[in-house]
């Protein structure tokens, strides 16, 4: 995956929106309020920016976003690479 501040939060927060559109607070709830807005902000941003999400819709206090095309295949990579990786790791 590209570079982004937090690796792990861009992971998850692609694989949740693959599930379908998100708000920034249903993503920290999804993290049991461990991850802070302040931090999933930037992270959405580094993924817009990246064309990976876009934001659907925006209403006082609240922003949806929703997985692209590019996101998708990205994931869709991203665990080919994985499954890949179990399979050399059985083989080896």
């Amino acid at each position: 995956m590209g570079k982004f501040t937090f690796p792990r939060l861009a992971a998850e927060t692609l694989a949740l929106l693959e599930k379908g559109d998100k708000s920034v607070s249903t993503i920290q709830e999804r993290t049991k309020n461990v991850v802070r807005e302040t931090v999933i902000e930037p992270t959405l941003s580094e993924l817009e920016f990246g064309g990976l999400v876009i934001e659907t819709e925006r209403l006082p206090g609240r922003k949806v976003y929703k997985i692209t095309k590019k996101g998708k295949e990205l994931i869709k990579e991203e665990k080919a690479k994985v499954e890949q990786t179990k399979r050399l790791l059985k083989e080896g």
